[in-house]
């Protein structure tokens, strides 16, 4: 993060997602060849945490569904 900052980016979050690998999944024991088998393709708990982060940013207001 330092180096990060230092490039004088100050927008620096780091949250840590915890049951989750560094490819934002639920940690399962498979080969690399069955990746494609594994339901899971992005850690929802991560999605809504780079929304809000990013909405916060961006200062969007969360929108509501179309209904």
């Amino acid at each position: 993060m330092r180096g990060t900052r230092g490039g004088g980016n100050d927008k620096v979050t780091i949250k840590e997602n915890e049951g989750s690998t560094t490819y934002f999944k639920k940690p399962e024991l498979v080969r690399r060849s069955e990746y494609a088998t594994i339901e899971e393709t992005f850690s929802p708990k991560a999605l809504k945490a780079i929304s809000v982060w990013l909405r916060q940013q961006l200062k969007i207001e969360k929108q509501e569904k179309p209904g």
